[in-house]
C-alpha cells in the first residue's frame, strides 16, 4: 500500500506491516520498537561511560527497564482495551500486531528500575538520570512503528504535513466524519486524509533528547534529568493526545488514559522538579557563604594586591588590567583548592571520630 504526503510531494509505495525472515514473520512495529530499545541501550552505554558510571549496573537496570516497559506498556494497554481480549485471554500475549501504552511502559519500567536499586543497593535518581536519555530516543524511533502499523494519528487536516492512509488499512470506528467528508480516491484507492501525530510527537522526542543530553553536562543535583524528562514528556503527550483520534479511554467513561496520566505526570514530577531545584539552589547559596566566610578569614585579599602592585610597571593599562584578571583567576584556584582541602580535612576528622567512638562503644 501507499502511505502519501500529498502536501510535501512525498509518496511512499510499499509500505509493509510485516515482512519474513527464514520463515518467519515479523511486524514493522515490533521492528521499529525494537531498534529503538537496541539505539536507547547503546545511548545509555555511551553516557554512563562518559560520566564514569558503573556500566555493567546501569546496563542491567537498562534490561530490567525494559523488561518493566514491556510488561507495563501490554498491561494498560489491555486494561483500557478489555472488550478486545475479554474473550481470548490468549492473545493478551500476541504483540506483533501493536497494543502497547507509552505510559504503562514508562510506569512499568520505573517499578522494575526501583526494585533493582532496592536490590543492589544503588542510588535510584543517578540511575535513572542516565537511562531517561535513553528512554527518550528509543520513543523517538520507535513511534515510527504507529507509522507502519496505520496508528495514531488524528483529525483531518489539509495543512503541509497532513498524511494520506487507504482506508481499507484504518479500523472504521477510528475513522471520524469529518475524514468520510474529506475522502481522497486515486488511481482506485480510497484514502482518509489525516494528521501524522506520530511523526509530531517523534519530533518533540528528538527535540527532548537533544536538551536532555546538554542538560546533562550540568546537573546540580541527582534526578534532575530524570524529573525533567517525566514532565517535558507528559507536555509533549498532553499536546499530541489532543490530536488524536485513536485514543485509549479509562474504562467505563469517554476520559483519555493518556491524557489524565499526563496531567499526574506534569503535575507530580514538576513539583517534584521545583522542590529539589531550590533545595539545590539553597545549598548551592550555602556552599558560596561558607567559602566567602572562609576567604575573608585568610589572607588571599592581601596576596591579590601585592601581586597586582607587583606588576610589571611598563604593562600598559590593558595590559595592566589583563595581568589583574589572570592573577585573580590564578587565586580563585587557589582559593578553591585551599577551601577544598579544609573541607576533606573536617570530613577525614568526623570519619575518625566516628570510628573511635565506635570502638569505644562497650
Amino acid at each position: 500500500m501507499i502511505i502519501r504526503f500529498p502536501n510535501l510531494h512525498f509518496y511512499i509505495e510499499g509500505v509493509p506491516r510485516a515482512f519474513r525472515i527464514l520463515n518467519m514473520e515479523f511486524t514493522m512495529f515490533g521492528a521499529m520498537l525494537a531498534l529503538g530499545l537496541v539505539l536507547g541501550l547503546f545511548t545509555v552505554y555511551i553516557h554512563a561511560g562518559r560520566q564514569g558510571k558503573n556500566i555493567n549496573r546501569i546496563l542491567g537496570a537498562g534490561a530490567l527497564a525494559v523488561i518493566g516497559g514491556v510488561i507495563g506498556g501490554r498491561a494498560l494497554y489491555v486494561l483500557c482495551s478489555w472488550k478486545m481480549y475479554n474473550g481470548d485471554l490468549v492473545s493478551i500475549l500476541n504483540l506483533r500486531d501493536g497494543g502497547m501504552s507509552v505510559y504503562g511502559a514508562i510506569l512499568g519500567a520505573i517499578v522494575f528500575v526501583r526494585i533493582f536499586s532496592l536490590i543492589s543497593g544503588t542510588a535510584f535518581y543517578e540511575t535513572a538520570d542516565v537511562l531517561v536519555l535513553g528512554g527518550a530516543i528509543a520513543q523517538a524511533v520507535g513511534r515510527w512503528g504507529d507509522y507502519f502499523n496505520r496508528s495514531s494519528f488524528g483529525e483531518y487536516t489539509n495543512w503541509f504535513y497532513a498524511m494520506q492512509i487507504p482506508i481499507a488499512d484504518v479500523r472504521p470506528e477510528e475513522v471520524t466524519d469529518l475524514m468520510r467528508e474529506n475522502l481522497v480516491t486515486d488511481a482506485g484507492i480510497t484514502y482518509v486524509q489525516v494528521t501524522p501525530v506520530f511523526l509530531i510527537e517523534s519530533l518533540l522526542c528528538l527535540i527532548l533528547f537533544l536538551w536532555l543530553l546538554g542538560s546533562s553536562r550540568h546537573i546540580r543535583y541527582d534526578g534532575q534529568i530524570y524529573l525533567r524528562y517525566m514532565t517535558a514528556y507528559g507536555v509533549i503527550r498532553f499536546a499530541c493526545e489532543w490530536l488524536r483520534t485513536d485514543k485509549l479511554l479509562v474504562p467505563g467513561t469517554n476520559i483519555g488514559a493518556s491524557l489524565l496520566l499526563s496531567l499526574v505526570f506534569i503535575v507530580w514530577f514538576g513539583i517534584q522538579g521545583l522542590v529539589r531545584s531550590s533545595l539545590a539552589k539553597k545549598r548551592e547559596e550555602i556552599r558560596r557563604e561558607g567559602e566567602e566566610k572562609f576567604y575573608q578569614q585568610s589572607d588571599f585579599q592581601e596576596r591579590i594586591e601585592q601581586r597586582i602592585e607587583n606588576a610589571r610597571p611598563e604593562y600598559t593599562e590593558q595590559e595592566k588590567a589583563t595581568a589583574k584578571a589572570a592573577i585573580r583567576e590564578r587565586i580563585q584556584e587557589e582559593r578553591e583548592a585551599a577551601y577544598q582541602q579544609e573541607l576533606e580535612e573536617k570530613i577525614k576528622n568526623r570519619q575518625e571520630n566516628a570510628g573511635r567512638e565506635k570502638r569505644e562503644e562497650p
